[in-house]
């Protein structure tokens, strides 16, 4: 896997991982790609169940639709956080490439700033949506599932990006690029 700041191989230096990383990461690889992949091809296939029930028998089941919703939304905010330690992001490497090194250190601060302060700002919304659903007692339409149970998925999503950004903030001031593409260089 490759983590930000590593250099790739060759390179003889080791990328600085702090404990609480390292667990995330076997954490990550030994089950929260694999829960997440598995809801959704549960979703996929309640979502196939109910097109074939509804051609083949001219019938609907009412909770299919609840179902496919609550575990897209899990499934995706499972791996929000988690994701870009993978290299799944957007990044204009053709101009950040050109930039003399001091803009480039600018830019990479700038970035984790940002990302800490939107991160901060989904683990908040998170947090107030999640208590506002619990102290209303809200259940879903057709299962009577405390609703709150289902949105708090924002929450662990935001918390897990946050703390993606807390490393890049660490690899940043340490002198390194927290965003350097996980593709080898002459890919």
């Amino acid at each position: 896997m490759a983590l930000p700041g590593d250099r790739g191989a060759g390179t003889g230096s080791q990328p600085f991982t702090p404990r609480w990383l390292g667990a995330l990461d076997t954490f990550e690889r030994r089950g929260l790609w694999s829960i997440s992949t598995g809801l959704m091809l549960v979703a996929a296939s309640v979502m196939l169940l109910e097109a074939t029930a509804r051609t083949l028998f001219s019938t609907s089941y009412p909770w299919a639709e609840e179902v496919v919703r609550y575990f897209v939304l899990w499934s995706i905010f499972l791996v929000f956080g988690l994701a870009p330690r993978r290299g799944h992001f957007i990044r204009t490497e053709l101009v950040f490439d050109r930039c003399p090194l001091w803009l480039k250190r600018v830019l990479n601060v700038a970035s984790c700033l940002g990302g800490l302060l939107f991160s901060a700002m989904l683990v908040w919304a998170g947090w107030v949506q999640t208590l506002h659903l619990r102290r209303l007692a809200m259940v879903s339409e057709t299962m009577d599932l405390p609703l709150w149970i289902v949105k708090i998925g924002l929450l662990v999503g935001a918390l897990l990006l946050f703390f993606y950004f807390v490393y890049c903030t660490v690899l940043v001031f340490k002198g390194r690029d927290p965003f350097q593409s996980a593709r080898p260089e002459n890919a």
